[in-house]
């Protein structure tokens, strides 16, 4: 116990001795209150930083579950121009054939039942200089619809639909951390704070007790001199001084490590220069009692705390996962249905 002493007073004068020899005047103590305190941690705690992007994470990803169901538009245009040689008697020059082809479309999986459609458009138009075509120009439509539906297999949960609907929860899942990550964040916040309190006061109290220490050494100190005490007082009055000088640097350490704490829940890591200016709390820890609803309380963690909230959403993830390989062992049987009709027309 005297070498961590003495190693602290070595190191307390050490410092000292490098802040003389610099001469840089010491930063200016920062005052805070609680609030304050907390209001910092919610604006610069890098872990609280990171859990805020959960959300929009999980944003994207419904996101991209949802395209699953969205309807999808396509089309093209397509120009084919031949010159073919004579092949026969029947055609004893060069046919030329010019033919367009545009197409459009729609289709869509619908969310309910697993339903899907899709209905698609096409034009030919043909302009020849055969003396065989009926027809030139001669123009060919057609129009096609089609509906797809299942009757077991994926009928009331497939892939995209189990995607979606986990990725639903895991949003719920992510806004329950980040107000966890919060109420977390702030506890710990404010624990740290009373901590400071709690070890300044204890360097109050330490420095008193060895101020009457010292005094009951001067005391002793006259009182053996004139012979009126025996030299044992003055000996357990010096021993009582070198213990309260002891626990004095043992409480001035313990102040500077909750500062650390604190301040690594409330400081930017982007300015390293916090790091050294001395928080001095402001407000004074309450002092008034409350006694607890133990009943009310029990209700309300149960209804409110975030692990559990968690945990039924990992239930819910697990019934649809349960649901969804419960489908993949059902025959795959459909309704479809289609409907085609083709035009023709020319000169």
């Amino acid at each position: 116990m005297r070498t961590i002493l003495l190693a602290a007073i070595l190191s307390l004068a050490v410092a000292d001795t490098g802040t003389a020899q610099t001469g840089a005047a010491p930063p200016a103590p920062l005052r805070l209150s609680v609030n304050d305190a907390v209001a910092m941690a919610l604006e610069h705690n890098t872990d609280l930083r990171v859990d805020r992007l959960d959300p929009g994470i999980s944003d994207a990803r419904i996101a991209a579950a949802l395209g699953a169901f969205r309807p999808f538009v396509n089309g093209g245009i397509q120009r084919n121009n031949q010159l073919q040689p004579p092949t026969s008697f029947l055609i004893p020059i060069p046919t030329r054939t010019d033919v367009v082809t545009t197409s459009a479309g729609v289709g869509q999986r619908l969310s309910w039942f697993g339903t899907s459609y899709n209905v698609a458009w096409n034009t030919t138009h043909t302009n020849s200089d055969s003396v065989l075509n009926s027809f030139n120009p001669l123009v060919q439509s057609g129009l096609s619809v089609s509906v797809s539906q299942p009757l077991l297999r994926d009928l009331f949960i497939d892939q995209s639909r189990q995607q979606l609907a986990t990725s639903r929860i895991a949003r719920d899942i992510a806004d329950t951390r980040l107000r966890e990550s919060l109420v977390h964040l702030t506890a710990n916040v404010k624990t740290a704070y009373w901590n400071l309190v709690s070890a300044i006061a204890t360097v109050e109290a330490r420095q008193s007790a060895l101020d009457l220490a010292r005094e009951l050494v001067r005391v002793n100190t006259a009182k053996v001199n004139v012979g009126q005490s025996p030299a044992l007082d003055l000996v357990s009055a010096q021993a009582e001084v070198a213990s309260d000088e002891e626990q004095l640097i043992i409480a001035r350490t313990a102040v500077q490590q909750n500062e650390d704490r604190l301040r690594l829940l409330i400081y930017d890591p982007a300015q390293p220069e916090m790091w050294t200016v001395p928080i001095v709390p402001v407000d004074a820890p309450p002092i008034a009692t409350v006694t607890p609803d133990v009943n009310a309380a029990v209700m309300t963690a149960l209804k409110e705390r975030a692990d559990l909230q968690r945990a039924r959403k990992d239930i819910e993830t697990a019934a649809i996962n349960t649901r969804f390989a419960a489908n993949t062992r059902l025959p795959d049987v459909r309704l479809n249905g289609s409907y085609l009709a083709n035009g023709l027309g020319g000169t």
